[in-house]
């Protein structure tokens, strides 16, 4: 199987939507898996892919796996795996029962049951913003209650512990069921729960249905003598990036409810919700006023990857490498794998070449496992040094352009999310905002022209005000530059030089700082882009 981000044909299109439909960067652009395996956490190999315990210095560490319900992370830094292992951890203690399969091994007939964006958005528009969170986190919460209530009832692994006279407690509540007569996931559940509703008074009138607390009550009642149920809700993470404004308020409302199930005395021990939301969710927590109630919650693990955490990943992976790969010889950096140890970059500096990939990328374990897949396969034709330099320096820039391109997705997403006026779902012409690819192409192709027009990586602020007009005159958008920092494509420049990019080390800074005189564009604008070079020294924050 071919492993890398832009193999599959979703990779594929993107570069395609975007302006980058070359066979030849295409044909590049497929690596060899056997080199760091795949890139899709849902598929890796759990047991080969990586061991965190090789990871201590590392965002994928965790001291106390088993406390952890919440992952935070950008898409690419490893929450599928991360709680893919730690179910593989507690699927080996007999004594709970884990429901909830991630992505790769979600029956069919419950793919078809997510919430899609377009039902989102419709929700979005019934409702005021400022109340939107505690919506989502209503209808999350009824849908967990109503999964764990069939559970009880019609799972064999959990309703053997429910008694005859429980389960005919449990019945009694069956119309809030919407007359289920199987299990259902809390995807499911919640889809139904959305569907049902022709509009905002009707969805609330269901919610605010008083019976729904008894309901809880009983299942409170009844899980006391069945081993914990846990849930794992992962897959609401893959759509996220096609309206992040929308979606962020979805995410929000299911992690208030994860943790209001975590702290409820009677069914915390009992039903264990595990989920994965993005950074910028959580940012948008610590922009409120229940930051306090969260901040060193060791219920809350954050993969925030940096060059340090990326640097232990990219050793680990080569530590790792079969040794039929390897000529028979243990890989410990990549300069011993690669033969060079250091490279001349753009602006006639030596650097090692450790630090000129990782400045390349956003420090994910993605890109990672891009790069060592392309790199694998290079190698295995590469003759000499000098050929290895040069095929590194076309690797590193491939993986830089696919990682560019799909931040530019991101933004161009985020825009069109913004551009989508009320009403829009209602109307019936949502699908020509969200699903039309010249739409996307050209919105991409609009952010990629506004960068170009910077010409260098390194602005000053008179030049960023630019920028943000030609957002504003292209798409209405009223802050361009904060979607471009969320996105890691926009950083600040300190006095001393140093570029700073959106990091969970940064919590209440959502919105770019204003406060500099000077940012700097990443450095995959100069692939993508064809920004020119200016010297910086990137601080990663990790």
């Amino acid at each position: 199987m071919m492993a890398d981000i832009v193999s599959s044909p979703e990779h594929d299109n993107l570069a395609i939507e975007l302006g980058w439909e070359n066979r030849n960067f295409l044909a590049r652009t497929r690596g060899d898996s056997r080199f760091f395996g795949d890139t899709d956490g849902s598929r890796a190999n759990l047991r080969g892919f990586i061991d965190p315990t090789e990871l201590r210095a590392s965002a994928f560490f965790s001291p106390d796996p088993d406390r952890v319900r919440v992952v935070v992370g950008r898409k690419g830094s490893g929450k599928t795996l991360f709680l893919r292992k730690l179910r593989d951890d507690v699927e080996h203690n007999p004594s709970v029962i884990f429901k909830g399969p991630m992505r790769a091994h979600v029956r069919e007939a419950e793919q078809t049951q997510l919430i899609s964006t377009e039902q989102v958005i419709r929700i979005s528009h019934w409702f005021p913003e400022s109340y939107l969170t505690e919506v989502w986190q209503a209808c999350w919460g009824r849908a967990i209650t109503l999964a764990a209530a069939t559970h009880l009832l019609y799972d064999r692994e959990v309703s053997q512990y429910v008694t005859t006279e429980a389960r005919e407690d449990l019945i009694r509540f069956r119309s809030l069921m919407g007359g289920a007569k199987a299990a259902r996931s809390p995807f499911t559940a919640l889809k139904g729960l959305i569907e049902g509703a022709r509009s905002g008074q009707a969805l609330m009138r269901r919610l605010n249905n008083p019976v729904w607390d008894d309901l809880e009550t009983t299942i409170a009642d009844h899980l006391q003598g069945a081993p914990p149920l846990y849930f794992v809700l992962d897959a609401i993470d893959e759509d996220f990036a096609y309206a992040p404004a929308y979606w962020l308020r979805c995410q929000k409302g299911l992690f208030y409810e994860s943790m209001r199930l975590l702290r409820n005395s009677r069914l915390g021990g009992r039903l264990h919700v595990l989920i994965s939301i993005r950074d910028l969710v959580f940012f948008s927590v610590f922009q409120s006023e229940h930051a306090s109630r969260y901040i060193g919650d060791s219920h809350v693990f954050v993969l925030d990857w940096g060059q340090s955490s990326a640097r232990a990943f990219l050793e680990a992976k080569l530590r790792r490498l079969p040794r039929d790969l390897t000529d028979g010889n243990r890989v410990d950096s990549l300069a011993m794998w690669l033969g060079v140890s250091h490279i001349v970059n753009s602006l006639n500096e030596v650097e090692d070449v450790t630090s000129y990939l990782l400045r390349h990328t956003q420090c994910l374990p993605r890109d990672i496992v891009v790069f060592g897949n392309l790199m694998g396969a290079a190698l295995k034709a590469s003759l000499n040094p000098v050929t290895t330099e040069n095929a590194f320096r076309e690797v590193v820039s491939d993986v830089a352009r696919v990682s560019g391109l799909q931040q530019i997705r991101v933004v161009a997403n985020q825009v069109i999310a913004d551009e989508i006026p009320g009403g829009a779902a209602e109307q019936g012409y949502l699908e020509s905002y969200l699903a039309v690819r010249e739409y996307k192409a050209t919105r991409g192709e609009q952010v990629i022209e506004i960068i170009r027009d910077a010409e260098y990586l390194r602005i000053k602020r008179d030049r960023l005000a630019r920028l943000q007009d030609a957002g504003r005159r292209t798409f209405d958008a009223p802050d361009l530059a904060t979607i471009l920092w969320q996105a890691g494509l926009l950083g600040t420049v300190s006095e001393s030089g140093q570029v700073t990019f959106f990091s969970m080390d940064k919590l209440g800074r959502m919105r770019i700082p204003r406060d500099v005189l000077e940012y700097a564009f990443h450095p995959s604008m100069r692939e993508v882009a064809g920004l020119k070079p200016l010297g910086a020294t990137i601080n990663w924050l990790a």
